[in-house]
């Protein structure tokens, strides 16, 4: 069972590292790692992370001519917090939001403060799509199925004859 969780979470740190070019959207790649992390992963503790978005009045300044700005707080235009749920599979950890608060901050033993987004570094697109295509035939194979029709979309005849007509047309008017 440690080799499959270790295979596990290795192919999973693929996707995990760039979820903006993945083939499939991010939420429909969030809710089968949330499937994975729930079944094979080992619940560690809770991070707290603190996402802020800057007022774009007054550029996170605060104050616009002088006053203060009427639409944010001291430059914070909203402050949100996520408890994160830490999770270990194989030799990684990841992440996974539990619960969302907007109003106030919340208390609970936490960890480590991730200030902003969590950063991680990319992996070639090849290795990404490789390890996807992998977790989605266990996983969801209707997912898998989409993310197919997805990829073939680009490659039809049509698609061919259409990328091939302005150099036909630039030939076709060198020979006149």
């Amino acid at each position: 069972m440690k080799l499959i969780k270790f295979i596990i979470g290795f192919l999973l740190k693929f996707p995990n590292s760039d979820t903006d070019h993945l083939p499939i959207s991010q939420g429909e790649f969030y809710f089968v790692k949330q499937k994975i992390l729930k079944k094979y992963g080992k619940k560690i503790c809770y991070d707290k992370q603190i996402i802020e978005k800057i007022c774009e009045t007054c550029n996170g300044l605060g104050e616009v001519r002088y006053k203060p700005c009427p639409n944010c707080d001291n430059g914070i235009w909203r402050r949100t917090w996520v408890k994160l749920v830490v999770v270990k599979l194989g030799n990684n950890e990841f992440h996974y939001p539990k619960n969302k608060f907007s109003k106030y901050e919340p208390e609970f033993r936490y960890r480590e403060l991730i200030k902003g987004h969590i950063i991680h570094v990319k992996s070639k697109n090849w290795h990404i799509n490789l390890s996807l295509y992998v977790l989605l035939i266990f996983f969801n194979w209707k997912l898998l199925r989409k993310m197919i029709s997805f990829q073939l979309r680009g490659f039809t005849f049509y698609n061919r004859l259409s990328s091939l007509y302005p150099i036909l047309r630039r030939e076709g008017e060198r020979r006149k």
